[in-house]
């Protein structure tokens, strides 16, 4: 009856704790049309993460996943179609800048440690 009671606590632990990052930010009550796929996400996020020692990348994934969610229910029910139009090309014009983004750090970050090294 104690293991029972324990595994209860861990699953509530999870839930109130675990999933805050949800709840604060509201969008149930901001949204109406999204679907609350919060245990779903976790779920996904076990397939490639589920060893207990990568907790952070299952974090990581539902919260990536809970993104798609909000991103796909705001596609399907709510915009338009000049809305999704701009919208895409929002995406795709973010995607483009963090990719560049993500080249120039990598790039700066190299020289920099190259400048390390001959010094």
């Amino acid at each position: 009856m104690t293991l029972v009671s324990v595994s209860i606590n861990i699953l509530n632990s999870f839930f109130f704790y675990g999933c805050r990052w949800w709840r604060d930010l509201d969008l149930a009550s901001k949204l109406p049309y999204i679907r609350d796929r919060l245990v779903e996400s976790h779920l996904v996020a076990l397939g490639p993460y589920f060893e207990p020692h990568y907790s952070l990348g299952r974090i990581i994934v539902a919260k990536i996943n809970m993104i798609m969610v909000v991103v796909d229910d705001t596609y399907d029910a709510y915009a338009t179609l000049p809305e999704v139009k701009a919208l895409t090309e929002c995406l795709q014009r973010y995607s483009e800048r963090s990719r560049s983004l993500f080249l120039y750090t990598q790039l700066t970050h190299s020289l920099t440690r190259g400048k390390k090294n001959l010094v």
